[in-house]
């Protein structure tokens, strides 16, 4: 593979200098050389280009016959040596949002699109002060070093039909939660971790384990959040849609709820990789629609499977004739985009009664059911959400 190499290059750097008032960081791009030297790639392979880092990968890449596959696989692995630990930078514990480009692996084969799925269009990236970077970088640490400690957990909420006599389990949303303290709300963390760019970290992880508790219970439908930004073509969702295409009774039991928090930076390529998706069996989900960014909602030909209506236009109906009849036209608007629309944030039988009357198929809320982190059919214990950087570095480790 003489020509091989990969280019480097840490996406949330700015952001880091800014919030430290200087300069990119230099201890950033030596802690990651010296990742590289503990992943046993020659010193002499490495070297510094401006802000990126270039690596030699003659005699490094392991496999005679290239395929997309192993590519992907190698590609992943070095994104897990680079990025599962953080980087000490005097009173900052920083994550690197990683931008990992392969070139010179027969090119015309190579995906054009295998970019670290945590890279968000820098187009999209925000401008924020000093002391709300300062914030997020932090918050990001916390959430990421928990995640690797293992003291991120799932708390499982059921949504139910809504007709007079049903009232079924359509399926459950797995939540994040804090094992520390379980009622502390993940919205700001994971806004800091979009704006961060590194949400992605978070979304493979809790969607691996959802994966994870599907193949130990076959009798469960189980759903959890994507970000939008995480919703790119690349080897992540390669490797997943391999592993579902082999496991179509897994994957018709999974539901993907898409949250729009964030803009989509590339429309056309989450179309196709929602329909990608949804031919090995998932379902696709519009999460909180009426809230954030409308990308997602407008998308031409996108087929959802169902639509949940935030909360917001729930608290609306109860004030009055005229919040009832918005709430009325969003759910038939709704229902021309999916078979099944979902109010969120039922509360009390009158909010039971205002979803009969807006015509949704089924509820989500406290009244219902309250999220629960030892579901009795999880036999009563918590569901611990794994890193998937930390499994790649211990059991899909390429022989090199």
């Amino acid at each position: 593979m003489s020509g091989a190499r990969a280019q480097i290059r840490v996406g949330n750097l700015h952001q880091l200098a800014q919030a430290r008032g200087g300069g990119p960081p230099a201890q950033v791009m030596r802690a990651l050389r010296d990742h590289l030297i503990t992943a046993r790639v020659p010193r002499g392979s490495i070297r510094f280009a401006g802000n990126a880092i270039e690596v030699d990968l003659a005699g490094l890449w392991p496999f005679s016959v290239y395929s997309v596959s192993l590519a992907d696989q190698f590609w992943r692995t070095l994104c897990a040596d680079l990025g599962d630990a953080p980087i000490d930078c005097g009173d900052d514990r920083f994550y690197p949002l990683l931008h990992i480009a392969l070139s010179g692996l027969s090119l015309h084969e190579v995906p054009q699109d295998s970019l670290d799925p945590l890279d968000p269009d820098p187009a999209f990236a925000p401008c924020q002060a000093t002391p709300l970077l300062r914030n997020d970088i932090a918050l990001c640490a916390r959430w990421l070093d928990e995640l690797r400690a293992g003291q991120l957990q799932l708390a499982f909420q059921p949504v139910l039909r809504v007709d007079p006599g049903d009232g079924a389990c359509l399926y459950q949303e797995a939540l994040l939660r804090r094992a520390e303290d379980p009622a502390e709300s993940p919205a700001a963390a994971i806004q800091a971790l979009e704006r961060q760019g590194l949400i992605g970290r978070l979304d493979w992880s809790v969607l691996w384990t959802v994966i994870g508790l599907l193949e130990i219970h076959p009798d469960r439908e189980l759903a959890c959040n994507v970000s939008a930004l995480t919703l790119r073509p690349n080897a992540w969702w390669r490797e997943l849609i391999r592993y579902l295409c082999g496991r179509r009774a897994v994957a018709s039991r999974l539901l993907i709820e898409l949250t729009e928090t964030s803009p989509i930076a590339h429309p056309g390529s989450a179309l196709r990789l929602m329909r990608e998706l949804q031919d090995t069996g998932v379902r696709i989900v519009l999460d909180d629609m009426g809230s954030g960014h409308a990308e997602l909602s407008a998308l031409n030909g996108a087929r959802y499977d169902a639509v949940k209506i935030d909360q917001s236009l729930l608290r609306q109906a109860r004030q009055g004739p005229a919040g009832r009849e918005t709430l009325k036209w969003v759910t038939r608007a709704c229902a021309h985009r999916s078979p099944c629309v979902v109010i969120e944030g039922v509360e009390t039988p009158d909010d039971l009664h205002l979803v009969r009357y807006a015509g949704a198929q089924a509820a989500q809320g406290h009244f219902l059911g309250r999220p629960d982190t030892e579901p009795e059919w999880n036999f009563r214990e918590p569901c611990t959400v794994l890193n998937r950087l930390q499994e790649y570095l211990t059991d899909q480790r390429p022989a090199r």
